[in-house]
């Protein structure tokens, strides 16, 4: 199911904002993900730009590592992860999650503070 929650331009971009978008049958559904332009697929068939995991109340970043790995190697470019609880955010690339201040893109440039998630 494909849930529109926002669209914005950016630069010469346009995003759209889902909310538990199915990436492929097979594939974990991102609790947000940002996709390029207009959303043409129920199921995405290609990957969004980002990915994002929202933790719950007791899960931990090693009960969604398997989940986040489906993502990177179906070609997501972006894959982050917020802990509303400790206010903690990461950024995911393959074989590596690091903890970050603020979380950004680059094509389009885009930039969100930590912070500003949690106000």
């Amino acid at each position: 199911m494909l849930l529109l929650v926002a669209s914005a331009a950016v630069g010469t971009s346009a995003l759209a904002i889902t909310a538990r978008s199915g990436l492929c049958d097979a594939r974990p559904v991102p609790d947000v993900c940002v996709v390029l332009g207009d959303p043409t697929e129920q199921v995405l068939q290609t990957p969004p730009l980002i990915c994002i995991e929202i933790l719950s109340s007791g899960e931990r970043l090693s009960d969604i590592q398997d989940r986040v790995e489906d993502y990177l190697n179906f070609g997501v470019r972006y894959v982050w992860i917020l802990d509303p609880a400790t206010r903690q955010t990461w950024r995911c690339t393959p074989g590596v999650t690091q903890e970050v201040t603020e979380l950004r893109t680059e094509n389009p440039e885009t930039l969100v503070p930590v912070g500003d998630l949690f106000e």
